[in-house]
């Protein structure tokens, strides 16, 4: 994104906070994406204003405002199409584990030193000045995510940052995991039971998203975290397997293949169509030694997509061989899925009455093309219909008769 912070719409929403020097800046995510040249989509912001203050510099700007984390000093606006959350800095009076009260300050190393991990402590002024108060620079270059300050204090302040810490990990760790960070967790690991099911599901979800996701669940589960958010048997080899096939990295399917337990859709709250992939990449798997057939037959009835799942599952599960997942993946890659010939509207041209009966044939008679090898035209599928019309209407038991050259 090059040097964003100088460009709308990022110089505009600063513009706006700049009442003064150095009275807003950029902050987090997006200020250490950049030092790692990856792309973000928010942006974060820290002030010295109040979010009174913040609101009405930003509808003085012609910005919209939203206030849905008011009371914790958070405004958000957007602009250019990006969502820019703007927040007082903090300081934390009391905490529970799942949220704080807090004060505001001015003090910039203050705020720095509430934040959760070292890397996402680092500040971005409006000339893309880095201000680092607690090492985040150095750890960002070194590949280690570490704590801010006492680790046991961080994760006391919040549990949710166990999975923080993992996932985070997962993302940018070049080093072995902290060792005192790693620690904390396995202390405080039974307090993520306090946690409501959609904030697990978010951060394993993006955690098992990462290039380095191995090594983040294999920590997880040495450290007690992993059957706390995944209950039941866990199958880390498949896992493996699958990570190191896949390519492109897919969470829905990596949780499929990890966690051997069918209640986790639910336990996780995942949607409704992520609960619906995930019970049928448990379920459909490709078998060894399947033929060219069978294997167009199922990407035919599930899709490029839902195949490729079944694919990648019967590898990481069932050990299916290289060579037969090379073939399965390179059939939905490259074989042109054809249409089955036939419509309603072909049946009612042939005398047959709208309604339930028509679809019931159209089944038929698709079930007998995709047993056909999908080869059949749309010729020789609409004499399969003639003679399906005419044996109905005589009431013949007799079997359809396959066109010469169709099967």
């Amino acid at each position: 994104m090059g040097d964003w912070w100088r460009r709308p719409p990022a110089s505009t929403v600063m513009a706006a906070m700049q009442t003064g020097a150095d009275m807003a800046r950029y902050v987090g995510g997006c200020v250490r994406d950049t030092l790692l040249g990856r792309r973000f989509t928010e942006i974060d912001m820290a002030t010295v204003h109040l979010p009174q203050r913040t609101a009405a510099l930003l509808e003085a700007a012609g910005l919209p405002t939203r206030l849905t984390g008011f009371s914790h000093g958070s405004v958000s606006t957007i602009a250019g199409g990006m969502v820019f959350d703007i927040t007082t800095l903090r300081c934390d009076l009391e905490t529970d584990g799942r949220r704080a009260t807090v004060g505001f300050t001015e003090d910039w190393a203050e705020d720095a030193k509430r934040r959760d991990f070292t890397i996402n402590a680092l500040f971005m002024d409006a000339d893309g000045v880095v201000h680092d108060l607690v090492g985040g620079r150095d750890d960002l270059e070194a590949g280690k995510v570490r704590f801010v300050g006492d680790p046991a204090r961080r994760v006391e302040e919040d549990v949710l940052r166990i999975l923080r810490f993992y996932r985070f990990s997962a993302s940018l760790a070049r080093t072995p995991l902290d060792d005192a960070a790693r620690q904390a967790c396995r202390n405080a690991a039974p307090g993520l039971r306090t946690l409501p099911a959609e904030r697990i599901r978010t951060e394993v979800l993006k955690l098992l998203e990462a290039p380095g996701v191995m090594a983040a669940v294999m920590a997880m589960d040495e450290d007690g975290v992993l059957d706390l958010v995944l209950p039941g048997r866990k199958r880390l080899d498949a896992l493996a397997r699958l990570v190191g096939r896949e390519q492109q990295p897919d969470p829905v399917r990596r949780l499929a293949v990890l966690a051997n337990d069918g209640r986790i859709p639910e336990l996780l709250r995942l949607s409704s169509a992520q609960k619906a992939r995930h019970d049928r990449i448990r379920r459909v798997r490709l078998a060894p030694a399947m033929s060219e057939r069978d294997l167009k037959a199922l990407l035919y009835r599930s899709g490029p997509g839902r195949f490729a799942d079944a694919a990648l599952a019967g590898y990481a599960l069932d050990r299916l061989a290289d060579a037969e997942t090379d073939r399965a993946l390179a059939l939905a890659r490259d074989w042109p899925v054809p249409s089955f010939p036939l419509r309603g509207e072909d049946l009612v041209a042939l005398g047959i009455a709208p309604g339930p009966r028509i679809g019931a044939m159209l089944r038929e008679l698709e079930t007998r093309w995709i047993g056909d090898g999908l080869k059949a035209d749309r010729a020789a599928c609409l004499a399969w219909a003639r003679d399906a019309v005419s044996r109905a209407a005589t009431g013949s038991r007799r079997g359809p008769v396959t066109p010469s050259g169709t099967g």
